[in-house]
């Protein structure tokens, strides 16, 4: 039934990536593997914006997503339409992401 939120997230991932600041990170989230009996490590990428502490006046808002691996693709496709300063951690994908742009669309922090 989790299909009935799925307008909802996407609607919170849009409002997130036309920001133009965005926080992104990613956790391990172990998942048990289908028809195995055991875990592997899925990752559960957070992206956020909150500008109130700048005297933004828009809403905080954060999304979750699921993917099985940790690359660099993940964050790419996740932030497509992105454009802004993305403040992260030193994980090599974002780097990546900012140099597939090309264009300077995409600023690390």
């Amino acid at each position: 039934s989790c299909w009935w939120l799925r307008p909802l997230h996407g609607l919170i991932l849009a409002h997130i990536t036309g920001n133009a600041r965005v926080f992104a990170d990613d956790t391990p989230l172990p998942t048990l593997e289908r028809g195995l009996g055991r875990t592997m490590d899925g990752r559960l990428w957070a992206y956020a914006v909150d500008d109130r502490a700048c005297g933004g006046t828009g809403p905080p808002a954060v999304a979750y997503l699921y993917a099985p691996d940790r690359k660099g693709i993940r964050p790419a496709a996740h932030l497509a339409s992105f454009r802004g300063v993305l403040q992260v951690d030193g994980y090599a994908g974002f780097k990546a992401l900012e140099r597939s742009r090309n264009d300077g669309s995409v600023v690390l922090a």
